[in-house]
C-alpha cells in the first residue's frame, strides 16, 4: 500500500467503513423484507438496479467504456421500470386482511372444534376443554405479536 502512495490508516478507516455500511444495508434489506413482504423489497431492489446503472454511466463512462449507458441499457432500465409502475398503480386483489381475533373468537373456534370432532374416548376429554383451549392458543398469538412488534 505505501509503496504506492497510500496509507494505511486510510485503508484500514476506508475498509471498516465499507464493513459497517454492507451490516447496515443488510439489515435495513431484512427488515424491509421482514414487514413489508418480499415482493415490495424486490420492486425496491430494482429500482436501485436503475439506479445503479444510471449513476454508473455517469460516474464512470469517461473511465470504462463498459460503464457507459448503452441501448441495451437504457431498454433494460426501461422494462424494469414499467414493471415497478405496473406493480405500484395496480389494484390489489383478493381478500381483505382478517379481523383482529378477541379471547371470545379463540374461544367460539375451539367450542365449534370440540363440538365437530369430540373426544375419542373419555381420558382425552380432561386435556381440551374447548376455553382453556381457545385462551392457550389466544395468549400464544399474542406473545408471537408482542415478539414481532419488538
Amino acid at each position: 500500500i505505501t509503496a504506492h502512495g497510500g496509507d494505511l490508516n486510510t485503508v484500514a478507516i476506508l475498509y471498516l467503513t465499507l464493513v459497517l455500511s454492507a451490516f447496515i444495508h443488510n439489515w435495513n434489506y431484512f427488515f424491509l423484507l421482514r414487514y413489508s413482504g418480499a415482493v415490495t423489497t424486490g420492486v425496491i431492489s430494482a429500482l436501485r438496479a436503475i439506479g445503479v446503472f444510471i449513476v454508473s454511466g455517469w460516474l464512470f463512462c469517461a473511465d470504462h467504456s463498459s460503464q457507459c449507458m448503452t441501448t441495451q441499457k437504457s431498454f433494460a432500465a426501461l422494462v424494469v421500470a414499467s414493471g415497478v409502475l405496473l406493480y405500484s398503480f395496480g389494484k390489489k386483489k383478493g381478500k381483505p386482511p382478517p379481523k383482529k381475533k378477541t379471547k371470545e373468537d379463540y374461544e367460539d373456534d375451539c367450542e365449534a372444534d370440540a363440538e365437530m370432532n369430540p373426544p375419542s374416548n373419555v381420558a382425552d376429554s380432561w386435556r381440551r376443554p374447548a376455553v382453556v383451549e381457545g385462551r392457550r392458543k389466544y395468549e400464544m398469538d399474542m406473545k408471537k405479536k408482542e415478539d414481532l412488534e419488538r
